[in-house]
């Protein structure tokens, strides 16, 4: 039984150790990963290039996307400040107006409790606690409607025995109220003077278990051993804030659209007859000399439109006059090729009769003889390329081609330009194949391209 279990151990495969694994595996995936992040880099800084170049393409070519864009970013900026600015007054108004309302409230307050039997007779003990409850019970009855919270305190240096409580509170954290502001009251108090003192501050409202709520803490003396206190919550202010808030941002987009929708309706009135008259100079120069655009009104487009029909009317008028003209060049031309061929057949006649008697002439008889010919051959080919040229003006121009050996047809168109190079003091050679190059072609066209290239190089 033992040597079975050793043999099954021994023919498992191993394992490899995760150590041999990992230092190699780590800088593959690593690889891999920065090879794979790149890809997808390159993809997406393309993908966002032909979003660039699309959208630069659209913005060039749109004058109304440029206006709208650019009316739709002003006008956001403009209400953006205008809002933030009404806002601030219309926060400073809503504070303000809390703060006067509460002042009232303070000075009523104050009114009606050094009015209470007692305030001025020195803390004594239950009555004095008794004192408190009834002036904080009568000033939160008193403003049962309104949301804020009071409390009387007594005066630094008289709180202890007998009087075993600081004071009463309905609504206000005497721990929560700022020190400053209790420094303040208590030297007004000591100065005999009354008037209301307050400082923003935020306390746990109603009660100290609650939320901290942002508010206005107000402290006034009572007498000589007394001081009132309320809190005024600004809840419905920032409430109030809100909602304005809210209101202006809603009323700002939409004004900001409207300018933007404006601005399109505009811009349309504008460039459609721009594009108009682009498709129709667009169409004028491909030939369509019929084009004309539509003239409404009396306006600067109407003006626009009326020069664009005036400018392809005087084109279509230039245009007829030009093909009349044209007409009447090729008719000249045809004639005058067609007059100079009878006398030049005529010549032609007389000059191969000299031409082919040359060798009984004399010698300078003999080669005037073969200059007229050769002259005679070249002036009939001017004669001939001018009946061609009134053929391609007439369109009717058509090849014809032969069999011609392109040696012969080289040696030959090079007969002119080979005189003009023994004047310039230079020599046309010529590296030709022994055998015919035949090939077919248009001879007379063919030998003139050729007759050109070689004067114009020598």
């Amino acid at each position: 039984m033992k040597g079975a279990a050793t043999s099954g151990v021994g023919s498992a495969p191993r394992m490899p150790r995760l150590g041999a694994l990992v230092p190699g595996a780590l800088p593959n995936v690593a690889r891999r990963l920065r090879r794979l992040a790149r890809r997808r880099f390159a993809a997406l800084r393309r993908r966002l290039a032909r979003a660039h170049g699309v959208l630069r393409a659209r913005w060039l070519r749109s004058l109304q996307l440029r206006v709208i864009t650019t009316t739709l970013v002003i006008s956001a900026l403009v209400v953006t400040v205008l809002g933030f600015f009404l806002m601030q007054q219309i926060s400073a108004d809503q504070l303000k107006a809390k703060e006067t309302q509460a002042a009232s409230v303070v000075e009523s307050g104050q009114i009606s409790a050094e009015a209470a039997p007692g305030v001025n007779t020195r803390p004594n003990g239950r009555s004095t606690q008794d004192l408190m409850w009834s002036i904080v019970d009568e000033l939160r009855a008193n403003g049962a409607e309104s949301d804020y919270g009071v409390a009387i305190l007594l005066a630094s240096g008289y709180a202890g025995p007998p009087v075993y409580r600081d004071g009463v509170t309905a609504g206000v954290v005497p721990g929560q109220i700022p020190k400053r502001l209790i420094a303040r009251v208590d030297f007004l108090q000591k100065s005999g003077e009354s008037p209301p003192s307050f400082t923003p501050a935020s306390m746990n409202y109603p009660s100290s278990s609650s939320q901290p709520v942002a508010g206005l803490v107000y402290g006034v003396p009572v007498g000589s051993y007394y001081q009132l206190y309320y809190f005024f919550p600004l809840t419905q202010v920032q409430q109030n804030l809100v909602l304005i808030q809210r209101t202006l941002l809603v009323a700002g987009l939409a004004l900001v659209f409207l300018f933007a929708a404006i601005a399109w309706l505009v811009t349309r009135w504008v460039v459609a007859p721009v594009r108009q008259a682009a498709r129709g100079a667009q169409r004028l120069s491909t030939g369509n000399l019929d084009e004309r655009m539509q003239v409404r009104g009396a306006d600067e487009l109407a003006a626009l439109a009326t020069s664009f029909n005036d400018m392809a009317a005087s084109l279509q008028e230039k245009m007829s006059a030009l093909e009349d003209l044209s007409h009447v060049q090729r008719q000249f031309v045809s004639d005058v090729s067609h007059e100079l061929r009878t006398p030049l057949t005529t010549i032609r006649i007389a000059a191969d009769v000299l031409f082919a008697s040359r060798e009984q002439l004399e010698g300078p008889v003999s080669r005037s003889a073969e200059l007229l010919q050769s002259q005679l051959e070249r002036f009939e080919s001017l004669l001939t390329d001018l009946l061609e040229i009134s053929r391609y003006d007439a369109n009717v121009a058509v090849l014809d081609p032969e069999p011609v050996d392109v040696c012969d047809l080289v040696r030959h168109s090079a007969d002119v330009a080979q005189q003009l190079a023994e004047r310039r003091g230079a020599k046309i050679e010529f590296r030709l194949p022994a055998e015919p190059c035949v090939a077919d072609v248009d001879r007379r066209r063919v030998e003139r391209i050729l007759r050109n290239l070689l004067v114009n190089a020598v």
